[in-house]
């Protein structure tokens, strides 16, 4: 059986909801790139860190980078 499965169902039994995310199957893009931020701070200079943050605070992430960091901000429990 592997290993995610027996995680999954042990985590089940002791009352937990889970998220799922398959990122390879959602076909996520690993890569870091300008376009994961539309218009930037620095317009110029493409510092990841600071376009990041910059984004994040405003609340105008890329949408699937958006929706991963909001299960993320919800968990009680990360596998």
């Amino acid at each position: 059986m592997p290993i995610h499965v027996s995680v999954s169902d042990t985590l089940k039994r002791n009352g937990y909801d889970l998220i799922h995310s398959d990122l390879y199957a959602m076909q996520w893009n690993p890569t870091f790139s300008p376009a994961d931020f539309g218009a930037r701070k620095v317009e110029n200079h493409l510092t990841y860190a600071i376009e990041q943050r910059h984004k994040f605070v405003a609340g105008t992430l890329a949408p699937d980078i958006a929706a991963e960091i909001e299960k993320v901000l919800v968990a009680d429990l990360l596998v």
